[in-house]
């Protein structure tokens, strides 16, 4: 639908809620000035987007998503961060699946640090035993006579 035609339509979902949901179609021509084509575009397209449905014979009732319908251009905007939304979760998805992955693929390089750390400390705990060892100072018995 052209920017025109939107602008009618919801024009019409206006007239639907203004008249307790249901619309006579045989004043629109009137009401919008506009041509029969435009009328056929819109109502085609109220009714595939489940907006309005078929009451009875030359008028039509509004949905209930009608009723919540807050406009094509807000519904564009919806439509665009949804798509956003979905895209940033499976980009994030994706990067999370990559560290996920990072241990089994890298699986020996754990061992490797692992053990270096390790021998690492047992090197220090050797090296701090040593320290201990050498600042202890033999002690004498003074054995004291009465």
């Amino acid at each position: 639908m052209t920017a025109e035609q939107e602008k009618i339509a919801e024009g019409v979902i206006q007239k639907h809620r203004d008249k307790e949901g249901v619309y006579d179609w045989n004043d629109f021509i009137e009401a919008f000035q506009t041509t029969h084509s435009n009328r056929l575009v819109i109502g085609r397209t109220l009714i595939e987007k489940n907006i309005v449905c078929r009451h009875v014979t030359g008028s039509t009732r509004l949905t209930e998503l009608g009723w919540n319908f807050k406009g094509f251009e807000s519904e564009r905007k919806s439509i665009i961060e949804k798509e956003e939304r979905q895209n940033k979760i499976e980009e994030l998805t994706l990067t999370k699946l990559k560290f996920e992955q990072f241990p089994a693929k890298f699986w020996w390089l754990i061992i490797l640090i692992t053990a270096f750390i390790s021998i690492l400390t047992t090197l220090v705990n050797n090296q701090i035993e040593q320290s201990s060892k050498q600042r202890e100072t033999p002690q004498t018995e003074i054995l004291l006579k009465k």
